[in-house]
């Protein structure tokens, strides 16, 4: 009888198959730059239970694969060195991963499902919010311990939108439709506050959020509204932490509802509904 022959890996598994390029992408979940200089043109993005690293320059796709579940959330630190996916299935996890080779670094089970997600800009933690009990949770994931700094379930509407404050990762801040939360931390305790919206000081009607980011050089923090206003809060007189904030003012800036506020360097981008991107310095 002839001797068997040692089976190749596509004859083990004849049925296997491999992605070699994915077409698409999640528009709920966005698209995200995470180019770490002007030498490299890279995003990242998500189709279906696949996150997908695109460089621009080398018309190559680095796919992020292990999910079982349509990815929700993506997220980056401040270097775009390390990124996190974040998945609302059966078998929920978060995984984050080294973008200059595309390897899995970490996985963190069982979160609850991810409706929001964010690493801080430091790349030490990684918090988000679960879509089971509206529960906020952070780890520091360079840890060897998979036991989370804090969690602590909210008394508020869903949280869609979390960020870190890029100048103290010790800071958050999270909102829905109808509320921004703030958040601080340190070695022993989280402080949660949710501020009042004083619509009758203002005469006007104040929510409708959509993003919220922290303002460059100061204690302030911005809330991009579907009016087209931002509504302003800032540290709350002697408060112990910058979790206690209150709102400060609103500030019409376009017609158009406002999808997007975020950081870029020592100025805040505001994206619109009419497609225009807006850069606005700290004054």
């Amino acid at each position: 009888m002839p001797e068997d022959k040692e089976a190749t890996d596509d004859q083990k598994d004849p049925f296997a198959l491999n992605i070699s390029w994915c077409f698409g992408f999640n528009k709920e979940v966005g698209v995200m730059n995470i180019s770490p200089n002007s030498s490299k043109k890279l995003i990242l993005y998500a189709a279906g239970h696949t996150g997908i690293i695109y460089d621009f320059i080398n018309n190559t796709q680095t796919l992020l694969q292990g999910h079982t579940s349509n990815i929700t959330c993506i997220a980056a630190s401040g270097n775009k060195r390390w990124v996190a996916l974040g998945d609302n299935g059966p078998d929920n996890m978060i995984s984050i991963w080294d973008t200059t080779s595309g390897t899995p670094i970490r996985n963190i089970f069982d979160v609850g499902g991810v409706m929001s997600l964010a690493i801080s800009n430091d790349a030490r933690y990684v918090a988000m919010i679960s879509s089971l009990n509206n529960e906020f949770i952070i780890w520091d994931w360079t840890s060897e311990n998979d036991e989370p700094l804090f969690r602590k379930e909210l008394d508020a509407n869903p949280q869609s939108f979390l960020t870190f404050n890029p100048e103290n990762s010790s800071e958050l801040a999270s909102n829905s439709l109808h509320e921004v939360i703030f958040y601080h931390f340190d070695d022993k305790n989280l402080t949660v506050h949710i501020p009042d919206l004083p619509e009758k000081d203002f005469n006007k009607p104040i929510g409708n959020f959509s993003q919220t980011a922290f303002k460059p050089g100061s204690t302030e923090a911005l809330a991009g509204s579907k009016d087209g206003s931002v509504t302003v809060f800032d540290n709350d007189g002697l408060a112990e932490n910058g979790a206690y904030k209150r709102v400060l003012k609103l500030v019409k800036l376009i017609d158009d509802p406002i999808t997007v506020v975020t950081n870029f360097e020592d100025l805040v981008a505001v994206g619109s509904k009419d497609g225009a991107v807006r850069f606005y310095d700290s004054h």
